[in-house]
């Protein structure tokens, strides 16, 4: 019998010694790189006795990358996050957008929704991770180990916590703003977390009824910050919520730092519920703070709004890693933490232009639209030629191309010439050069055609110019190839770890490699990246 197990536990797979209990990697959506810099004074110091501080205990006891970008566009959410766990590309990935015109179907298809599920804790519709074509660290680790890993993912995104945790998360919660609940869907589980279904009987989220949002700090801490252009009141603000239980009640409380608070809260409960780090083989925690990218498309990256939520999502982040040097065996030293973001943002135009006297403006993707269809009809004749366009991918009817005899790289060119012509586009490349590698040798080349999914992209992508935005009258947005979006932190924590500041250029596509070098398991099926050597322990050196 002895013999036996013996024998039983040398066929164990094993993961290195020194691997990781947890990886913790906490998405700061809309966290410009710049952030961690501008907002350091707002910040807790590294360590205060025993006690860890938040952004400045990673990016100063850890490994900090200066110069870390996306690698694609459109930097929107879902593509971001697709990338963070996957290590790969949109143009493998699949995920082109927040959503995308689905030609089988003949419609449009937002990122992550699948109705061949159910929701379980609402009513809206189903989501799975079935869109994303690539696995992740998440779902590599749970075959690496038989299932026995843990992974989690939390937001109030779907399309955030679905597309960094992978097909095979053991539980993944999103928020459903009419219901009022955090939920989840019958592809990941028949029930919802535990942990999540008491957080949405407890009602804590409704604990912010006609309760107002105000500043943080003192006054003098937002000196450098400036008023959005269409903000009237006091840099010192008051943003109140609706008194009543509605979707709007529950939209106001996530663009703001309650909504910080709500979901760090969740976070903390998964952790010690699942005892996450506390297990034979490592587990996963993918953490999305979705608060901050509202946040800023209301009031922009210079306000007191982004500064004052970025000074709370530091200290919940302290909070969080004091628990997990408590909770964890070996303590902090033995979770794998790291902190980016899924893009940037640019500032809100009229600040630009107004203020600093900055070309910007804002784009019509109406206006794009109709330019294209009136070429096309000028040129082919009448025809609803445009099936959809998603801020970055021009859909045309090939079904009406084929019907006309009509060859398609010219009609893609005669709708990007088109595109072109409204103010406030830079540039549109076709389908047909983009994929048989005509285009000119620029520096954002490699963003267009890593962007490109042959089987779900577009026919034309179009480039907005530098600060450029395509959104509503108010605010601002993100997703395009420039750094203001592209130029994301990357934060790296754990044990063997010689702290560092790294300025080469790197790219979020190779946080992935590096996590799974750390825990001793094969890359995701879509990996592109490298290593991130610099943070990891001397035995993984160059």
């Amino acid at each position: 019998m002895t013999a036996c197990l013996a024998l039983l536990a040398l066929a164990q797979p094993k993961l290195p010694a020194n691997a990781p209990k947890l990886v913790v990697l906490i998405s700061i959506d809309q966290g410009r790189a710049d952030y961690i810099d501008r907002f350091s004074d707002v910040c807790l110091p590294p360590k205060s006795g025993s006690t860890l501080g938040g952004i400045r205990w990673l990016s100063e006891t850890g490994v900090r990358y200066t110069d870390a970008h996306h690698h694609h566009v459109p930097t929107f959410t879902a593509v971001g996050h697709s990338i963070l766990m996957t290590g790969s590309i949109p143009a493998l990935t699949g995920i082109v957008g927040n959503d995308w015109w689905d030609r089988e179907k003949g419609k449009g298809h937002y990122s992550t929704e699948d109705d061949f599920y159910k929701t379980i804790g609402g009513d809206s519709t189903a989501q799975s991770a079935r869109p994303l074509k690539v696995t992740t660290v998440g779902d590599e680790l749970k075959m690496a180990t038989n299932g026995r890993s843990k992974v989690v993912g939390i937001s109030f995104k779907d399309r955030a916590s679905i597309l960094m945790a992978g097909h095979a998360a053991d539980q993944v919660v999103w928020f459903d703003y009419k219901a009022g609940n955090f939920v989840t869907s019958t592809y990941f589980s028949n029930t919802l977390p535990s942990w999540a279904e008491e957080y949405n009987k407890s009602r804590a989220i409704d604990a912010y009824l006609g309760k107002t949002w105000k500043p943080s700090l003192p006054e003098s801490a937002y000196v450098n910050a400036r008023n959005a252009p269409h903000e009237k009141g006091p840099k010192m603000f008051a943003h109140t919520h609706p008194k009543d239980k509605s979707s709007s009640y529950y939209s106001s409380v996530v663009a703001s730092a309650d909504g910080q608070n709500v979901i760090f809260d969740l976070a903390e409960k998964a952790i010690q519920t699942e005892k996450l780090g506390q297990h034979e083989t490592p587990d996963i925690l993918v953490l999305n703070l979705a608060s901050n990218d509202y946040v800023g498309h209301a009031w922009g990256p210079n306000s007191p709004e982004v500064l004052d939520v970025f000074a709370v999502t530091d200290r919940r982040m302290s909070r969080l890693f004091n628990m997990l040097n408590k909770q964890v065996p070996g303590g902090i030293d033995k979770v794998a933490v790291v902190v980016t973001a899924d893009h940037g943002v640019c500032g809100i135009p009229s600040e630009l232009s107004d203020v600093y006297k900055i070309e910007a403006g804002r784009v019509s993707g109406s206006a794009i639209l109709k330019a294209v269809e009136d070429a096309l009809d000028k040129k082919y004749g009448d025809a609803k030629w445009a099936l959809d366009y998603n801020g970055s991918n021009i859909y045309l009817d090939r079904t009406v191309m084929d019907a006309k005899n009509l060859n398609h790289s010219e009609v893609e060119q005669t709708a990007a010439d088109a595109a072109m012509t409204i103010k406030g586009v830079y540039r549109a490349f076709t389908r047909t050069n983009i994929l048989e590698g005509r285009i000119p040798d620029i520096s954002y080349r490699t963003w267009i055609t890593n962007g490109l999914n042959p089987l779900v992209g577009g026919d034309v992508v179009v480039l907005d110019a530098p600060n450029q935005v395509e959104t509503g009258a108010t605010g601002t947005t993100h997703g395009s190839a420039w750094a203001y979006d592209t130029h994301v932190p990357i934060l790296t924590h754990w044990g063997g770890q010689k702290s560092r500041k790294v300025g080469r250029r790197v790219y979020t596509h190779d946080i992935a490699s590096t996590l799974s070098t750390l825990l001793g398991i094969e890359y995701p099926s879509g990996n592109v990246g490298e290593p991130l050597y610099e943070s990891l322990p001397d035995a993984f050196q160059r």
